[in-house]
């Protein structure tokens, strides 16, 4: 068993949450198409709001944070924390309408895997908001997939 400060996860995920707003808005002025902009446009506000969230839950910590948890359990959650997408410089570069989609998808499959581990070393912690925030965050990485999906069709002339 290992000390753990949860806090780490949380400034993380804050972090992450408050980055992927930032991309949908930067998305949402480089569309041209009125939908695809809305689309980005109210991704970024509902991240903004998760992010609110998550800030409001790191102050409610119990234990200001500190777990016991198993170095298996540890040693993932800090691999989370040090490989999420937003500490890759190379990735930030490519920020790119291009790119969108395949950014899009990276960054609501990492928020799925941050509200499943946050949930998971903190199961009394609020558990309607994580699971609306979850729903959410599915729903978004659903909008992804599909514009994908709606893309490929168009490059195929179908």
């Amino acid at each position: 068993m290992k000390e753990f400060d949860g806090r780490k996860l949380f400034k993380t995920v804050i972090l992450h949450e408050a980055e992927v707003a930032k991309l949908y808005e930067d998305l949402a002025k480089k569309m041209e198409d009125k939908k695809a902009k809305a689309l980005f446009e109210k991704l970024a506000g509902d991240e903004l709001r998760h992010e609110k969230i998550y800030q409001n839950l790191l102050e409610k910590l119990p234990n200001g944070g500190m777990l016991e948890l198993s170095d298996e359990e540890a040693e993932y959650t800090e691999l989370l924390i040090k490989t999420h997408i937003f500490q890759n410089d190379d990735v930030k570069a490519r920020y790119s309408k291009r790119d969108a989609l395949v950014i899009a998808e990276k960054v609501e499959r990492d928020s799925i895997i941050f509200v499943e581990q946050v949930r998971n070393l903190f199961p009394d912690l609020i558990p309607d908001e994580f699971k609306t925030i979850m729903k959410e965050e599915k729903k978004h990485l659903n909008y992804v997939l599909n514009s994908q999906f709606d893309s490929s069709l168009r490059f195929l002339g179908l």
